[in-house]
Parts: C-alpha cells; structure tokens; sequence
C-alpha cells in the first residue's frame, strides 16, 4: 500500500530525489483503479533533509491543485485529526456538472463562432516543428530542457513596464516568446497554447482536480508594427482566451476539423505557461517545504516556455521534443528569450519588433566574426584578369560551386576563353554590350566572365520576364549579342 509503507532511507537523498521523480514520472497509472497517486516519503541515512515525491495523472489534477495538496497535506501534519476529513469530492462534482449545462447553452455556441473566427485561416503547424506524417497522431514527446533565469535587471524592468502600462508579467513574456518564435522559424502566424484556469467560483478555487482549460492564442507578426500595438494585440487575444475559458477545448477542436482546420497542430507543438508560487510555503512544524523543480521525461509539447515567478525572481524551462530541437539550439533559444525581453522591456513604444534583437551579444560578435570575410584586393586590374592569374597559379582550385557541380579555375578560364573569342568575332567589344539571360548557374559565372573577357559591358536579363519585355530591353541597349 503506498500510503501506509515506510519511508524510503537513501544515503545523500537530496541529491536523488530528481531522478527518483522523473522516473516516478515514467511509471503508468491503472486509470480504473484507486488511488489515481503515489506517494513516497524518503529519509536521509545521514540525518539530512526528508523528501516527499507525490505523482498524480494530469487528467485529475492541475497546477493550481499542487498548491493546494501541499497546503492540505502541511494541515494533516500539525494535526492529524485534519486527515480524515471528506475531501472537496462535491464541489468537483458540482463543477463538472455546471460545465455540462454550459456546453449546451447558447452562450457555449457563440464562444465557439468567436474562437473559430479568430484562428480561421490559421498554419496548421509551426514549420520549424513540423511532425513527420507517421507521427501526427503523437501527443506525447520524449522531453528535455533548457534552464533559464532571468536576471534581476531584467526582472525590475518587468516590474515597472506592467505597472506602467497595466499589463500582466504573463501577456509581456508570451509576446517576447511568440518573437522568439518567430525569428527561429521564419514564420509570421501560428498558433500558441495556453492553460487557463476554469476556477470562476469561491466554491472550485479550493477543488483538488483539473479545473483547467486550453487556448490557442494566435500570433500575427508584422515586423514593422510598434511594439506598443503589438503587445496591446497580444493582451486583447489573451483575454479573449480567458473570457472563452467555459468552452471545453476539445469542443472547439471537434468544430474545427468539421470546417477542415486541424488545432491538433498548435495543441501538441507550441505552448507557454506563467505561473506564480505562492509568496510562503507550507511548513511541515519546523521545516519548511522546497519545492524541488524537475525536468520531466516525457512532455506534451514539441516546445514549450514555462516561467515560474517567486520570490527569488523568475526562473523557466524551455521544455522541447528531443527528436525535434537539438540541445544546443535549445539552450541558444533559451538565452535567446532573456535577450528578446530584456530588450523588449528597454525600447520606445514606437519600435518596430522588427528591429529588437534576438541573440546574446557575445553570439552576435561570433556571428559577425564569422561573416567578415572582405579582403583587399589589387584595384586597376580587371576581374577577369584576377581569374586568369588564379588559373595560372592554382588551376586545380574550386572556382564555381553550384548545387552538386564543381569548376576549378582552369576549367573556367579555358572554357570562357573559347566564349569570347566567338563574342569578338560576333562584334563585341569595347563600348558595345551583351545581353544575358540565364538562370542561376554554372554557365552563369562563365557567360559573365566571357563577356569581360571580350572587353563589352552585359545587360542582365530576367529569364522569368515575360519574352516581349526582354526584346524591348535589348533594342534600347542597341545589344550586339
């Protein structure tokens, strides 16, 4: 029985009861049986500190209830008499009823209309997570994490931007995530799930269970929009989100694939939570209570930001599918969104989000370090001058890369040798131009460096023109090839 064994007795058990949790996490629940949760008691051999690891299934219990638990648990501790008492096993009841009658109440169906409305013509997926066909019906991922923290700068910014502007901590970071996104995936409109409490009354505030919904908040990046409207826009749709907060979300997902759209795509990729501990933790007589954070093994979303606001500061994990981001891109997104945020909190109202940076300093310099690649270069001397002397000196190096086709420098003088002769003889030459019209390639390179070889200037071509405006060009040119 794992309510009455006796407590597990480790040597050094602090730094055990990690990895005893997340391999507690991995262990499946008989749904159809009692208790739905496990608990172990641990004990130091060495005298340390005692740890309780409690695992319970998501389907019967939200993060509002962790709270709760503990604070009832602390309760049953300092008297034990507290611990027979009935449980709030009514009230949930109660609560579940009341959503049932919701659902079939017009009330429920305008939400519906509201939410189909706004995510219409919606990306099924964020391209940078796109699940390979044969894994699309996956709703759980084999999980890691990146450790962030923001810094304390950066947590005061934050503090005084929300006052200043009557925001929510929440609204600004999910704006700076969406941002992030974005960025690494080159996309402008997707979509990002949010958990929203279903606590509405007095009475479920106190409910142990899962009394939390789903929404899909929509991102819609213009670059060039002020970061004033654009974090004002994200605020109206999250509030859209929790004004829908009745509607079951699995409701609007059965809606939407009948009209052909399908929110399984933005359930299981993106996500963002912020959550806030409560500024005193439950005391055990005199001990108090730490909650120990741990990365879980497996996670429901290919990638996912979860911040936690204490009293320390703001600490988060970037949780992600293992099979779909590297560790190390992880960690850049990671530093990415401190950066994103920092800069976020520091700019005028009149900034575009388009020119926020992205990136840590030191990975930009790296960055630039990498792309100076300019070289002096002896000035008087023709290009193609320059390619003959590199074909005397080195004939046997790369000239031309293209796709799977190489030329070294030999090959491409010889070749635009032969070419210019012809040209000469066709009339080029000095003052006089040749036309060119050629799609990105090999003979590209050579047919350029054939016309500076016969003295004549080009007049570049766009093969995708439509043919009469090319013939037009190439008579004002006076063109003689």
């Amino acid at each position: 029985d794992a309510w009455s064994a006796r407590p597990w007795m480790l040597e050094h058990a602090q730094g055990k009861l990690a990895s005893l949790a997340a391999r507690e996490g991995l262990r499946p629940f008989a749904m159809g049986e009692a208790p739905l949760a496990r608990a172990i008691c641990i004990e130091d051999r060495q005298g340390g500190r005692a740890g309780l690891v409690l695992t319970l299934p998501h389907i019967v219990f939200d993060d509002a209830s962790a709270g709760l638990l503990l604070d009832e648990l602390a309760a049953a501790y300092r008297d034990p008499e507290l611990a027979a008492f009935a449980g709030e096993g009514p009230a949930l009841f109660e609560a579940m009823e009341r959503e049932e009658v919701f659902v079939a109440s017009p009330a429920a169906a305008m939400l519906v209309d509201q939410a189909v409305k706004r995510l219409d013509g919606m990306p099924a997926e964020l391209e940078m997570l796109a699940l390979a066909t044969s894994d699309r019906a996956r709703t759980v991922f084999e999980g890691a994490a990146a450790e962030l923290a923001l810094d304390a700068e950066t947590v005061a910014l934050l503090a005084a931007y929300v006052q200043k502007h009557r925001v929510t901590p929440a609204a600004v970071c999910l704006a700076a995530w969406m941002l992030l996104l974005s960025r690494y995936s080159g996309q402008r409109d997707f979509g990002v799930c949010l958990p929203v409490s279903h606590r509405l009354d007095a009475q479920s505030q106190g409910v142990i269970g899962y009394l939390t919904n789903l929404a899909v908040v929509r991102a819609q990046i213009d670059p060039l929009q002020a970061l004033a409207s654009f974090i004002d826009a994200v605020v109206d749709k999250m509030m859209d989100g929790l004004e829908a907060r009745e509607l079951p979300f699995p409701l609007l997902v059965k809606r939407m694939k009948r009209l052909g759209t399908n929110l399984q795509g933005p359930l299981s990729q993106v996500a963002f939570n912020y959550l806030r501990e409560s500024t005193t933790a439950p005391r055990f007589d005199a001990a108090e209570a730490v909650r120990l954070v741990v990365a879980p093994p497996l996670v429901k979303n290919q990638i996912k930001l979860d911040l936690t606001e204490s009293a320390d500061g703001i600490r988060g994990l970037l949780l992600y599918d293992r099979q779909g981001l590297s560790a190390p891109m992880a960690k850049r997104m990671a530093a990415g969104f401190g950066v994103l945020l920092s800069a976020l909190l520091r700019s005028e109202a009149s900034t575009r989000v388009g020119e926020l940076p992205g990136m840590a300093r030191a990975e930009e310099e790296r960055l630039r370090a990498w792309n100076e690649t300019d070289r002096g270069y002896e000035r008087g001397v023709g290009l193609h001058e320059l390619v003959e002397r590199q074909a005397h000196g080195r004939p046997e190096a790369v000239a031309v890369m293209f796709e799977d086709r190489r030329l070294s420098y030999g090959e491409l003088n010889r070749w635009a040798n032969r070419l210019a002769r012809q040209l000469v003889d066709a009339g080029a030459g000095a003052e006089r131009l040749v036309a060119i019209c050629a799609p990105r390639s090999v003979e590209l390179v050579v047919a350029l460096l054939t016309i500076l070889k016969s003295g004549a200037g080009y007049v570049a071509l766009d093969p995708e023109l439509p043919q009469a405006r090319p013939e037009s060009m190439l008579r004002d040119r006076g063109a003689v090839a």
